[in-house]
């Protein structure tokens, strides 16, 4: 049963089961109760009875063994794999044989080899070239008759009144002649599943820009931003429209991985924006707009497919039945049967509206494709038995999509949203347009807010999946044509204010147009930036193995907001930004400094590296380092890099039980230093609960240099990411292959200004959830200001000068001020601290000194 549903969705989705031809060549099933369709999947094929004149079943078991032996369906196999391995359909297939003109653009790509050359993907479109024209491109995920690619050929139709029009698919579909008919260009490629490969889609870009200029793009759905980095790396401005809430998208980096490549990010709600921050906080530093979309044409594709008669008549014939019918009212949901669509909800709320309406007799229509309870054992069948078990079966009809909706809006008295999540849907702005009462719940979709917005939330918003307030809107709306009328009206006037295309595709126009010097800047301080010669790639983290490439991605990322990190140590590009409010997306901060001959300031920090030769200074006693072993597995590797070292400072240890505490000090026999204290102490504070409460004391009387380690871990993250980070801390600080604690603490007794070194992180981390709980600390501490940017010890280790740090010791915290264990791994006193520290040095007079080691990075 699961593998003839299986086959059932293959065939069914591309299309290239022919019912009519079936039921020519096959007589005798004319009349059985059953779908055609699954027939062939459940006998058909068995039977040698074929799918269609495009394909022969027989020929294609003959010529594959593998196929026959492995009893698959031909058909389901064919569009599964055997196509993309280059089999084909039947002994004559060519293309010229395969093409129906039914089915235009489609066929031809679905009998299309696997092995394509770049120019197969090119396609001529009707549309003239104009010299005296400006070319832009437009990027649809696919081409099929819904709502994304319609207002991406909304999009493409007009500006083909002004521009040469290029359209690009991930994948074709149904109206991809419409677009031919508004597009000087098309490109298919074909992808079955959507994901581009960089390596095409750089190819794809490369080829389109030698024959064309393009001044800028604009790709549509999140689904299409696998053509983003292309368009960005040959500096083509981009407009990246969002229709989706992110909650709903996969993988989450999805909306990052976007956001970096695109110059703009336009939502078309307010929510899909707050949903889109709440998920990625960091988008707030992305340059974004948001933009309602207008009211979009459906495109005449009547002589591309065939009308669907089969679902038209089934629509008439319940819009004739109701208008028999002088008290009828038609509730009208529209859309894909699919949870999201919350046709369930639906169906909840028709239960409830008939059973006590008065004086009417109201019939719920849903619209859309998906419905099939008798081979969907998943949401179509429960559907079927909510409606079964309401007892309102006759009164709600689910029926497929239809190209006649206008019919549809015209019969109806109101349009329900039943969205559980839902954007921003066409069918409400359509709805409105002709004067549709649209009821939704708040929350739930980009109209409700619009709708509130103009006081009709009373009459047409009910809250978050509310069926019980729903419901009753929806009777109230039932039995006063006095107020549906009212509402209708305004609606209308709503839509004409708020979704009027030409006004969105004029402000995409003046968005495309503002983006191009911006671009221009960019490439120039790639240039900059590269000339300069100053990348560090063995400190950048980055997969990009070339320079330039990797320029590329740091200039993109410091101009989106997204991944921000340093190109080099010892230069903090957001405190010189900070410090240049006026280049704010003018400029690339390195850029600007590095034209600016490098100027001296809060943004540019002294290095220590393997490399720097300091006198030696006299071996002091004066000189400790707190170790907290909280994972005594990682001590060996802590004393193994000191042994490395000159200098041997007092150590002094924290542990977490007496178990750990014998073992330390085994550990430690060998040490050329003194082991001063191993003190078991409670599981407050972490690792700098110790530091401060246990040894804060002893530290900050006796010593003039203290260092502060810990054995890391981070529980969740990926341990190969963990033991990275604890390398670059420990290589960093102590050293094994370097002794970097005899050139710290050389440096530190030579230069004494110097409060505070640790390594310089190649992350761009700031304030993130911790501000709250810094600004108090930072009051105790007489710090005053707390700047966006800053460098800090991230991951709390480091070398400090006692003088320096004197004002945390006399925090004289207690353990008991320290917060309770399981930590977040963002957000709490402790990340606060750690943050804090820098601040404390530069209050005191002391200077903070970063550490990189060559080849050493997170």
């Amino acid at each position: 049963m699961l593998k003839e549903i299986y086959y059932y969705f293959i065939i069914k989705k591309n299309n290239l089961f022919d019912e009519e031809y079936y039921l020519l060549h096959n007589p005798d099933i004319r009349y059985m109760d059953i779908n055609p369709l699954l027939h062939y999947i459940k006998f058909g094929w068995l039977e040698g009875r074929n799918p269609g004149p495009l394909f022969d079943n027989n020929w294609y078991l003959r010529n594959y063994n593998d196929v026959k032996n492995a009893e698959i369906n031909p058909l389901a196999h064919f569009l599964k794999s055997g196509m993309k391995e280059g089999r084909l359909p039947h002994k004559n297939a060519d293309l010229s044989g395969l093409v129906s003109k039914s089915r235009g653009f489609r066929l031809q790509k679905l009998f299309e080899k696997s092995n394509k050359k770049i120019n197969d993907y090119f396609l001529q479109g009707e549309s003239t070239f104009e010299e005296n024209r400006e070319t832009i491109l437009v990027v649809s995920h696919e081409a099929e008759l819904t709502g994304a690619p319609v207002l991406a050929w909304n999009i493409a139709k007009n500006f083909s009144e002004k521009y040469n029009v290029i359209s690009l698919f991930l994948r074709g579909g149904e109206i991809i002649e419409s677009f031919s008919n508004v597009s000087i260009l098309l490109i298919d490629l074909d992808l079955p599943n959507f994901q581009l490969d960089g390596q095409v889609a750089d190819q794809i870009i490369e080829k389109l820009l030698k024959n064309y200029n393009v001044k800028f793009a604009i790709i549509n759905s999140i689904v299409s931003r696998g053509i983003l980095p292309a368009l960005a790396k040959n500096y083509i401005p981009t407009l990246h429209l969002i229709h989706e809430f992110a909650a709903y998208i996969k993988p989450q980096n999805a909306f990052l991985n976007a956001a970096l490549w695109a110059n703009l990010t336009i939502f078309s709600t307010s929510m899909t924006y707050e949903n889109a921050l709440l998920v990625h906080p960091e988008l707030r530093e992305h340059s974004n707009a948001i933009i309602p979309q207008g009211k979009c044409e459906i495109p005449n594709i009547d002589d591309v497919i065939d009308q669907d008669i089969q679902d038209n008549s089934e629509l008439i014939k319940i819009v004739e039945k109701r208008k028999k019918i002088s008290n009828s009212i038609i509730v009208l949901g529209v859309g894909y049967v699919q949870i999201r669509k919350g046709v369930d909800l639906f169906i909840a709320c028709a239960s409830k509206a008939i059973k006590n309406v008065k004086d009417k007799d109201i019939h719920f229509l849903w619209i859309g494709d998906g419905y099939d309870p008798e081979l969907d054992i998943g949401y179509s069948s429960f559907l079927s038995e909510q409606i079964s078990r309401s007892g309102i079966e006759g009164k709600v009809s689910i029926i497929k999509s239809t190209r006649n909706i206008e019919l549809a809006y015209e019969a109806a008295d109101m349009l329900l949203i039943s969205s559980r999540l839902d954007p921003l849907p066409n069918v409400a702005i359509d709805a409105m347009m002709h004067k549709l009462p649209v009821l939704c719940f708040n929350k739930a979709t980009g109209i409700a807010e619009i709708l509130i917005n103009n006081d009709l939330e009373n009459e047409c918003v009910a809250p978050y999946l509310d069926i019980e307030t729903m419901s009753k809107k929806i009777i109230t709306l039932t039995e006063s044509k006095t107020l549906r009328d009212k509402v209708g009206v305004h609606l209308q006037e709503i839509a004409f204010e708020n979704f009027e295309m030409s006004k969105y595709i004029n402000e995409l126009e003046n968005a495309g147009l503002e983006l191009i010097n911006r671009v221009k800047q960019e490439k120039k301080d790639v240039a900059t930036i590269v000339k300069a010669d100053v990348a560090r790639m063995d400190f950048y983290p980055t997969s990009i193995q070339n320079t330039s490439d990797a320029i590329k991605h740091y200039v993109r990322s410091w101009a989106s907001g997204i991944g921000r990190k340093k190109l080099f140590p010892g230069f903090h590009p957001g405190v010189y930004l900070e410090n240049f409010p006026k280049i704010k997306n003018t400029q690339d901060p390195l850029a600007h400094y590095l034209q600016a001959a490098e100027p001296d300031g809060p943004w540019k920090y002294e290095i220590i590296s393997e490399i720097n030769k300091f006198p030696q200074a006299a071996i002091k006693e004066d000189v400790a380092l707190h170790i907290h072993v909280y994972y005594p597995e990682l001590l060996p590797e802590i004393l193994k890099c000191l042994d490395q070292n000159r200098i041997h400072p007092d150590l002094f240890f924290s542990v977490p039980n007496t178990a750990v505490n014998i073992n330390v000090s085994e550990m430690t026999g060998d040490y050329h230093g003194q082991v001063k204290k191993i003190v078991t102490v409670p599981n407050r504070g972490r690792d700098i609960g110790p530091f401060l409460t246990e040894f804060g004391s002893a530290l900050s009387q006796n010593y003039e240099i203290i260092g502060h380690v810990h054995t890391k871990k981070t529980s969740g993250f990926n341990e190969e990411i963990i033991v990275k980070w604890r390398n670059f801390l420990l290589e960093n600080l102590i050293g094994g292959t370097y002794k970097m604690a005899d050139n710290i603490i050389n440096q530190m007794l030579n230069d004494t200004s110097i409060g505070l070194v640790f390594p310089d992180n190649p992350d761009i981390i700031g304030w993130d959830k911790n501000l709250s709980f810094a600004r108090p600390l930072a009051e105790k501490l007489g710090i005053e200001q707390l700047p966006k940017h800053f460098n800090f010890p991230v991951g709390t280790m480091f070398w400090g000068r006692v003088k320096a740090l004197q004002p945390l010791f006399e925090l004289d915290l207690k353990y008991e001020d320290y917060p309770t264990e399981p930590l977040p791994y963002d957000g709490s006193m402790l990340h606060a601290l750690e943050r804090l520290l820098p601040f404390v040095v530069k209050n005191m007079g002391y200077k903070n000194v970063l550490t990189n080691v060559k080849g050493i990075t997170r």
